[in-house]
């Protein structure tokens, strides 16, 4: 019994600490470390690079700019409260514009600000490089 405990905990072990050095979903690959820190969400009101977040959308919407994730090479992820009503969304992919062909949303409550979730389908694919990337 010791010797089957023993091979299940290095088992575990080493899936442990094999994906520590794997990419986490949402973690730029391109990520540096900013002033010797590691943090990977507020950078001390500095500048990061754009390439830090090549998965990163500015979306002109009818409430302001809102941001999307990059999904896919026609779908962006964002929040439903970014919609522009009856008109087409302007999706500004590293200063090049896309227009949505479609937008889905679900029921979205803005009383409790339940299910704020919004899929844009863009009209062409976008063409994925160093700045341009899906975040998984």
């Amino acid at each position: 019994m010791y010797k089957l405990f023993l091979a299940v905990l290095i088992y575990f072990s080493l899936n442990f600490l094999n994906g520590q050095n794997q990419n986490l979903c949402g973690y730029s690959t391109n990520q540096k470390t900013y002033d010797g820190s590691d943090e990977t969400k507020i950078l001390g009101g500095k500048l990061s690079n754009p390439l830090d977040w090549p998965f990163v959308v500015s979306i002109s919407g009818e409430n302001g700019a809102c941001t999307g994730t990059i999904i896919g090479e026609k779908w962006i992820l964002s929040a439903t409260h970014c919609k522009r009503m009856g008109t087409p969304m302007t999706v500004n992919v590293n200063g090049e514009k896309y227009e949505s062909e479609k937008i889905v949303t679900t029921d979205w409550d803005v009383e409790i600000n339940n299910n704020d979730i919004m899929l844009i389908k863009l009209k062409k694919p976008l063409k994925y490089s160093r700045r341009i990337l899906p975040i998984f």
